[in-house]
């Protein structure tokens, strides 16, 4: 979860984390939803960064599809703000060629989406992950999401065989996607991550599980139950800039 921060190196110590779930592979499929105006469009590019930093092919690229109305809104992302005890992401001269191989992809409706992903292996390049943000914007019903997400998945599988690596994130409103809703996503996805809202500008993040005996829905999750990250947000507008910044990360209950 700290990738989405671009939050220490591996390895490095932090006073902000309390407790330490480990630098484990990434989840090869993730869903991350919140409240409006919690910054995951902020984190959603932040991420994309990462993995162009962390990739150790200096041609892997990823592609990050938003929907056409976002376009041109200059407001919607919010940079990253140095932690305040150990000051990464540190930026430096080195960072526009990283940002220069986040691909944007433009689209309008779910049916375009399940036809660019269908599409994918035609895309150019060495694509190594995708990230859908405003999953709801496209889809407007479980009819529309389910095909998405099973065609969503046959792309990471193909890119995965095809250059031996590929993630996709997903990223959505909490109230487009109900929790039974959420949790149908399990057939899916890997990791489901919920933002809350704690109060004024204060987010957390942590993962999503559902306790059943005999759903199929019981998977054990990735991170220690209580595990979570701490941020402050607030958005971008005409008159103030916005601001976004990783707390404290803590498993205590």
């Amino acid at each position: 979860m700290e990738r989405l921060f671009s939050h220490r190196q591996d390895g490095e110590a932090c006073e902000c984390v309390l407790t330490d779930a480990g630098r484990s592979s990434d989840a090869k499929m993730t869903f991350l939803h919140g409240p409006p105006r919690c910054g995951k469009s902020s984190l959603a590019l932040q991420y994309a960064f990462e993995l162009v930093k962390r990739s150790q092919d200096e041609e892997a690229m990823v592609v990050l599809v938003l929907h056409v109305s976002t376009k041109g809104n200059r407001h919607r992302v919010v940079p990253v703000d140095p932690c305040e005890s150990c000051n990464t992401p540190v930026k430096t001269g080195q960072d526009m060629i990283y940002w220069n191989r986040i691909r944007i992809k433009y689209l309008e409706n779910a049916s375009q989406l399940r036809h660019f992903v269908c599409s994918f292996h035609m895309f150019e390049g060495i694509n190594t992950a995708l990230i859908v943000d405003d999953l709801d914007m496209f889809c407007t019903a479980p009819a529309q999401i389910y095909p998405c997400m099973a065609f969503l998945k046959e792309t990471m599988e193909y890119m995965r065989s095809k250059f031996n690596s590929g993630l996709v994130l997903v990223l959505g409103t909490s109230q487009a996607f109900p929790r039974e809703l959420r949790r149908t996503l399990r057939r899916w996805c890997e990791l489901i991550l919920q933002i809350e809202k704690s109060n004024n500008d204060a987010f957390s993040i942590h993962e999503e599980t559902w306790k059943s005996e005999v759903d199929w829905a019981d998977i054990l999750p990735l991170f220690p139950v209580t595990y979570r990250i701490d941020y402050t947000f607030t958005p971008d507008s005409p008159t103030t800039q916005g601001h976004l910044q990783i707390q404290r990360v803590d498993a205590s209950s």
